[in-house]
């Protein structure tokens, strides 16, 4: 236990969490939305990125290269709370010009993260 104590108090693990069955304890639509900022500044993304810190449905927010800038993980109760959090999103933002969003709802999870394959990354 002592290791284990040592490396939490570094930093290395932690914090800890329950995996939930929601489709057991909750009806919830999951959607992965792509974000496109129309201005590509350094203080847009960081106003982008704090911004979606306030929305406790975007459980994952990841900036990342290629076509669109963000990529966030959302669960909402229902498809009408997606669209408000959507509008959110499009209408409550300081940013010029705006950004584009694209929805993806998820119909299936085939594989659930379980943890990081530490064995084969070292």
């Amino acid at each position: 236990m002592n290791r284990v104590r040592k490396l939490e108090e570094r930093g290395f693990i932690g914090p800890y969490f329950g995996m939930v069955d929601l489709e057991r304890v909750c009806r919830s639509v999951m959607v992965i939305a792509t974000v496109t900022l129309k201005d590509h500044s350094r203080d847009q993304f960081k106003a982008f990125q704090d911004y979606v810190q306030n929305i406790p449905e975007v459980v994952e927010c990841y900036m990342v290269s290629g076509s669109f800038d963000f990529c966030l993980r959302i669960v909402a109760p229902d498809m009408g709370r997606y669209n408000e959090i959507n509008d959110y999103l499009l209408d409550a933002t300081d940013t010029p010009g705006g950004m584009n969003i694209s929805s993806h709802v998820v119909l299936n999870t085939s594989k659930h993260f379980s943890g990081y394959p530490i064995q084969k990354l070292l």
